[in-house]
């Protein structure tokens, strides 16, 4: 979850030459970071720590769908399929079926399935497309192309565009997926990022990036139609945020801004209004039993959606009172004072409280906010992954 956080973040401080572009890193920020390199120690210790990091991808297998131990009910391995993590066995069943849910605890059987698989690619796919721009190392660039290729694009290992089997629960609805699947597919928002730099240094061809485009198109249609999407549209919680991030992000790399442009338009009303209270809290997300942890994770959907509207003109931030600014200030003091947090957090109290700490740092960088940057300074995250440096720092 902690890779998954700090991609959750598009880069900060984003120029307006971005505008227009589906992509959320900043390329001036990748550039600058590259001029420093000589003389700058964290940004040379970040790149070692990323280059060892893809050095070991090199000659490890490529995840694809193909590869899971379990069959969707459709038959047909492409078809992406995960368990939903929270729910195990019914010990009082011989065969534990149905599922039970345990709200906050991962079943390990996850790995049986995609869902890890799929992380596995999109970390790996980004480090190494970032690790490319920094170092022009064409084993990286080469790398990070044929994990795109595996996973979305070669007949024999491509994932079928849609999410029908994800979050499926055993015993259940004869192996359908479930609405809430949508969030397995986060990560492909920042694989759109690394295959827009491969493309823009030749590593990935233009038929390869048509191919690409097409792929997500038919995700977008699949989103606008099918019904576990159509439900998970209506959610007033992350899920929901989550699928509007996705759509927007997905319609732009597949050539349809209108579907973005007019679910920014109706975001503020839809999402902010109806999630944050006048207090910056998140009631949805404070009834689960990690309410810091989907809190944090609520708020990294709102940023990533704030700077994808700011590439289009549409600010978000500014949106119902600056409603994501006081969902931030609603976190905040517990950095401070972790142990005053009133709510439930059964497990991962220290990683939601990092990530809070990182989110403080983007909004403060994006939108000129010296009080967040300084509580970052003073109270962040215990330790950082280098791409947070690169990107970030």
């Amino acid at each position: 979850m902690l890779f998954c956080a700090l991609l959750g973040a598009v880069c900060c401080c984003a120029d307006a030459a971005g505008a227009g572009r589906a992509a959320g890193w900043n390329r001036a920020r990748l550039e600058q970071v590259r001029r420093e390199l000589p003389g700058n120690r964290l940004y040379r210790q970040a790149l070692e720590e990323l280059s060892a990091r893809c050095d070991s991808l090199l000659t490890a297998e490529n995840p694809s769908v193909m590869t899971k131990e379990s069959v969707p009910a459709s038959g047909d391995k492409h078809d992406y399929t995960s368990l939903a993590r929270y729910y195990w066995p019914d010990p009082s069943k011989a065969d534990g079926f149905p599922y039970l849910r345990r709200d906050g605890e991962t079943n390990p059987d996850v790995d049986r399935y995609d869902r890890n698989r799929l992380t596995e690619f999109a970390e790996g796919a980004c480090a190494l497309a970032i690790a490319y721009w920094l170092t022009d190392d064409v084993r990286y660039g080469e790398k990070a192309r044929s994990m795109i290729r595996t996973w979305y694009l070669d007949g024999a290992t491509r994932m079928n565009p849609n999410l029908t089997y994800s979050q499926m629960i055993p015993g259940k609805n004869g192996g359908m997926g479930r609405p809430m699947g949508i969030i397995d597919s986060y990560l492909m928002i920042h694989v759109i990022d690394a295959a827009q730099l491969l493309e823009a240094k030749g590593a990935l061809s233009p038929e390869e990036t048509e191919a690409l485009r097409s792929w997500f198109s038919e995700l977008v249609d699949w989103m606008l139609s099918a019904p576990n999407a159509l439900k998970i549209a209506k959610h007033k919680n992350n899920l929901g945020v989550a699928y509007d991030v996705q759509l927007i992000r997905y319609a732009l790399f597949a050539g349809r801004p209108e579907i973005a442009r007019r679910t920014l338009e109706s975001f503020p009303g839809r999402r902010l209004a109806v999630q944050i209270e006048p207090d910056g809290s998140m009631p949805q997300e404070l009834a689960r039993t990690k309410a810091m942890s989907y809190s944090i994770y609520n708020v990294v959907h709102l940023l990533d959606v704030c700077e994808t509207g700011r590439m289009l003109g549409v600010d978000l931030y500014e949106a119902e009172n600056r409603a994501v600014e006081r969902a931030l200030r609603f976190l905040a003091p517990y950095l401070r004072d972790p142990d005053s947090f009133p709510y439930k957090q059964i497990n991962e109290r220290q990683l939601a409280l990092d990530d809070t700490a990182r989110q403080l740092w983007r909004a403060g960088c994006l939108y000129g906010n010296r009080e967040f940057r300084k509580l970052y300074e003073r109270c962040g995250a215990r330790s950082e992954e280098p791409i947070f440096t690169l990107l970030y720092r």
